[in-house]
């Protein structure tokens, strides 16, 4: 995931937002206005970064071919599979349903949010949902896998939170004023 960062800023962003609005009437106010410029953002940065995960799948195409004509290009260990999977994965759960965020209807729906949100989630943390879900057959494990070192996003994904609430906010406020 090239934007995994973004796309996680607008999970917690967006999920802060239904939160907020469930206990103020503020924010229930402008829940429509956000959505809408949440959901349109989404589907911006998704499909840049579909763009960038096809133009990943035909270099890892080239470097394939490459290999099968035995040219000497270093040392790479490239599977065409892995490539094809990670772009059918960004596919399916980036990019389909969300293309339906082109309708305002649908773009300022909680429910259809709620849905982007998690097979978002599934998308960016789909290496640590097949962690977990293959430790339930802990003894099936390669001994290699018993240590997992987790790396902390911690920074990243608040900086992004607040950076996508915050464009969210203003964009929303720029679209109230307008009308």
């Amino acid at each position: 995931m090239i934007f995994a960062g973004l796309i996680n800023g607008y999970i917690y962003s967006t999920l802060l937002y239904l939160l907020f609005s469930l206990s103020s009437f503020r924010f229930q106010n402008g829940l429509s206005k956000y959505l809408n410029s949440a959901n349109l953002l989404i589907l911006f940065i998704l499909s840049l970064n579909l763009v960038l995960e096809i133009k990943g799948f035909l270099k890892c195409n080239e470097i394939e071919e490459m290999i099968k004509r035995h040219e000497n290009i270093g040392n790479y260990f490239i599977r065409t599979s892995e490539c094809a999977t990670l772009l059918r994965r960004t596919l399916i759960l980036g990019f389909l349903f969300h293309i339906l965020f082109v309708l305002k209807k649908v773009r300022v729906s909680v429910w259809a949010t709620l849905i982007s949100l998690v097979s978002l989630s599934v998308l960016v943390n789909f290496e640590m949902l097949y962690i977990f879900v293959s430790n339930l057959f802990r003894d099936y494990l390669p001994y290699s896998w018993s240590t997992n070192y987790k790396i902390n996003n911690l920074a990243i994904n608040c900086i992004s939170t607040f950076a996508f609430m915050g464009i969210c906010i203003l964009i929303s406020g720029a679209l109230s004023n307008e009308k």
